[in-house]
């Protein structure tokens, strides 16, 4: 284990990330879904992480690929309907799905998304699958951001414990869920190493300008899709013939006054 805990030194560490729901209320459609899963007492809490606790944590649970837990829970299939649906529901005007070499779902770039499906997908990596990449929507966390955008159960906890397998069996690169893990310390009363323990301050909220900069992307994606295209290019053989040169014509012959004179005899 303690080789195991020089190693977890090493990775970084992803933060949970609030939501600055006071000054969003240009998009009251943000504090409507947090309210009504019960997130905002989470959202609230988020503060100071212990990450000394932290990293004893991944350092003491030595999971296996093969170890897992008791789950009562269904993934439902989604209907082609739903694969149309949900670009309408997620992203911008004029924005679609990313495929694959084998024209294959992949993704959604965060950069294509609606403002408030945006937000949600920084609070999904941030808070409950603790990921770094935070540019690239990867098929199944859109089916969550749309399952959360419609209202529809979503299992916080499941989500958050297969998030944590994936960190202590994977190879990931960085360690999640300081603030959760936190939390659970304090309540079990860890003590606390003050000349030794490292604490981190919380990241910036999810904030205004952030929310703003995603209305007016929304704007100019509207705009465009707005805008009149220009008429498609003439085929090749019409421009051809536009541009095609005149053909010669010969200069009339200049007649001399000897050949005007014969002619008049």
């Amino acid at each position: 284990k303690k080789e195991h805990y020089k190693l977890i030194k090493t990775k970084g560490i992803v933060q949970e990330r609030s939501i600055d729901f006071t000054n969003i209320t240009f998009l009251p459609r943000m504090q409507e879904i947090a309210e009504g899963y019960g997130w905002m007492d989470l959202n609230n809490m988020i503060d100071n992480c212990n990450i000394s606790w932290v990293e004893e944590f991944y350092a003491n649970v030595l999971g296996r690929p093969d170890d897992d837990f008791t789950s009562y829970w269904r993934e439902r299939a989604h209907t082609e309907d739903e694969y149309t649906e949900m670009p309408r529901t997620l992203a911008l005007p004029g924005r679609d799905w990313h495929y694959t070499s084998r024209e294959a779902r992949s993704r959604l770039q965060i950069t294509d998304m609606m403002p408030v499906a945006k937000g949600w997908a920084k609070w999904l990596v941030r808070n409950f699958e603790s990921c770094s990449n935070e540019t690239e929507i990867i098929m199944s966390r859109c089916h969550t951001i749309y399952a959360i955008m419609r209202g529809e159960p979503i299992q916080i906890g499941e989500m958050i414990a297969r998030s944590i397998k994936r960190m202590i069996t994977g190879l990931n690169s960085y360690i999640g869920h300081p603030f959760i893990n936190t939390t659970l310390c304090q309540r079990l009363h860890v003590p606390i190493e003050d000349d030794t323990d490292e604490i981190a301050i919380p990241m910036d909220p999810i904030d205004r300008v952030f929310f703003r900069r995603a209305v007016r992307d929304l704007e100019a994606a509207q705009a465009a899709t707005a805008t009149p295209q220009p008429p498609p290019p003439a085929p090749h053989h019409q421009q051809h013939q536009q541009h095609q040169v005149p053909p010669h014509i010969p200069q009339q012959h200049q007649y001399s006054d000897y050949e005007l004179g014969m002619a008049a005899t």
